[in-house]
């Protein structure tokens, strides 16, 4: 019985140590592979590598960040409904055992990215600089905090750029920046509405997002997005125009499990539960990889025998 005592108690830590820093939040950082994804070089093995190393590295750094947050908020989260199961709220972690381990995460996310070279390095670094200056001012500062959280999204697709050492257009900044903004503010609604009088005591600056201000911001972020969308899909090539309505009723079927304070608003990675919301996104995902890796390369293939 002792032995598998121990084994159980280790298995135990290592969950406590995985939602201590979220693994489960990883798939935001997924978006430094869109650059190489758009230049149509996704299945070229030796990019692929060199940003999956990235990747590694934007999970690591966000790790700390996550971190130093729950670390900070560790009081306050205990007032929270679901965050006071986090590992340092219920007193599962230490914070000296918390500091340690984002210690070596720190290290070890900077060396990858000091080995993709020196301006990766430095935008990892302002992500880095970003998150924490978010976590002890900006996160009490009405609209800076959703903004922040937009801009570090940004970030995370431009530094897929810089280890490709390309120039992406400037649509696959502006549209990424408006979902991001979308669905933060979405979140600060579904918290608003989750924690209701205790969210003031919680987050001060939720007091700010009544249900009319969260309402208009995601009409605005919401329409932006959507036109952003609509005018790269024109200027990069029409076929694109097909992958429109599926994005429209993806972002219509997110408002309205946000207006409905649906948990998938507080928790985007719960959104596979919305099965047809899964729908509408894996065929917009299969349309634009059949339009950029098969139709397009087929133009390519063609316009190069014509002028052979």
């Amino acid at each position: 019985m002792v032995p598998w005592k121990r084994t159980r108690g280790w298995r135990m830590a290592f969950v406590d140590y995985l939602r201590l820093i979220r693994v489960q939040q990883w798939y935001k950082n997924g978006v430094i592979f869109l650059p190489l994804f758009f230049i149509g070089q996704f299945f070229s093995l030796h990019l692929l590598s060199s940003v999956f190393v990235g990747f590694a590295s934007l999970c690591f750094i966000s790790s700390v960040n996550y971190v130093i947050n729950d670390i900070k908020d560790r009081d306050k989260d205990r007032l929270h409904p679901e965050k006071k199961h986090r590992a340092l709220a219920s007193k599962k972690v230490s914070s000296i055992s918390a500091m340690l381990f984002a210690g070596v995460l720190f290290l070890l996310g900077m060396a990858f990215a000091y080995a993709l070279g020196l301006f990766f390095f430095l935008a990892v670094l302002f992500l880095f600089f970003s998150s924490l200056f978010y976590t002890f001012f900006l996160k009490q500062i009405l609209f800076a905090d959703i903004i922040t959280i937009a801009v570090n999204f940004v970030i995370r697709i431009v530094s897929g750029a810089l280890i490709l050492k390309i120039i992406i257009s400037p649509w696959i900044v502006v549209c990424p920046f408006f979902l991001a903004l979308f669905l933060a503010v979405g979140k600060r609604d579904a918290d608003a509405r989750t924690m209701k009088a205790k969210a003031t005591t919680y987050n001060p600056v939720l007091k700010h997002y009544t249900p009319e201000i969260t309402h208009a911001l995601m009409i605005i972020s919401g329409t932006a997005l959507l036109l952003s969308y609509a005018l790269y899909s024109f200027t990069r090539t029409h076929l694109m125009l097909a992958t429109v309505p599926f994005a429209v009723y993806a972002l219509f079927k997110y408002f309205y499990l946000v207006r409905t304070n649906s948990v998938i608003a507080r928790h985007p990675e719960l959104m596979y539960r919305d099965r047809l919301m899964m729908v509408s996104l894996i065929i917009w995902a299969l349309l634009v990889f059949f339009i950029f890796y098969v139709i397009m390369n087929q133009m390519s293939l063609l316009q190069w025998a014509v002028h052979a």
